[in-house]
């Protein structure tokens, strides 16, 4: 079984979009709920954390204490539920988990699965801040100075995985991708040992940069060139 792969990062910061990336270039998927509600969220309530990542955050010192009772349990519970769904038992495979919650006790899934490659998904701060006063959901805070201390944890989280020269941690701003540079997520695919489908992802990206008005910005810039040869061709005739 090829090393499992687990996405985190700050609530809307673009998780979504990097999973939907990392699925179609051939990581399995699985069942992400049933982990974050049989195993996640429990953990986190019994160390009087809030389930859903945002206040109270849990106490990274604990769960470094925890993390060696832990892990094979942490490590069974996990493969036994992409075992009930058929998926490690394909030949080749490679499963990834996708949670911002998982930085957050990051000792834990570390301890379980030391061989795992992280993506970090980042976003600007002033993005992450605006997006969580605009959404419902997200309900701990409702001014920015609480979201701001919110997001310093966050980020203290994502020096410690990244400072880490045990761990195989690769940073991803999606924000690049939309805007239609995919250098960035290419690189991120060869690093997980995945193969990049230049058809499908095609499929997948190209509506986004039509919505981001990537593309109207793209024939806009081509028409006006155009227009000006025409020009300079007329006027040298």
């Amino acid at each position: 079984m090829k090393k499992p792969i687990l996405i985190t990062g700050m609530e809307r910061s673009g998780i979504s979009l990097i999973s939907e990336v990392v699925q179609i270039c051939g990581a399995l998927k699985g069942t992400p709920n049933e982990i974050r509600d049989l195993l996640v969220k429990p953990f986190l309530r019994g160390i009087k954390a809030d389930p859903n990542g945002q206040s109270p955050l849990p106490d990274i010192e604990m769960c470094k204490k925890l993390a060696d009772s832990l892990k094979d349990k942490w490590r069974q519970r996990v493969e036994d539920i992409f075992s009930m769904n058929g998926l490690l038992n394909l030949e080749n495979n490679c499963w990834f988990y996708a949670d911002p919650k998982s930085v957050l006790i990051w000792p834990i899934w570390v301890r379980a699965f030391p061989e795992a490659r992280w993506i970090i998904v980042r976003r600007k701060d002033n993005d992450i801040i605006r997006s969580c006063l605009k959404t419902g959901y997200m309900s701990a805070y409702d001014d920015a100075k609480g979201w701001w201390g919110w997001l310093e944890t966050y980020k203290r989280r994502f020096s410690e995985l990244t400072e880490n020269k045990e761990l195989s941690v690769w940073q991803i701003w999606p924000q690049r991708m939309i805007q239609g540079r995919l250098a960035e997520v290419k690189a991120m695919i060869h690093f997980l040992g995945l193969e990049w489908k230049e058809k499908e992802m095609d499929n997948f990206i190209t509506p986004i940069l039509w919505k981001e008005g990537i593309f109207e910005t793209i024939v806009e810039d081509s028409n006006e060139r155009s227009k000006i040869c025409q020009s300079g061709q007329a006027k040298g005739k």
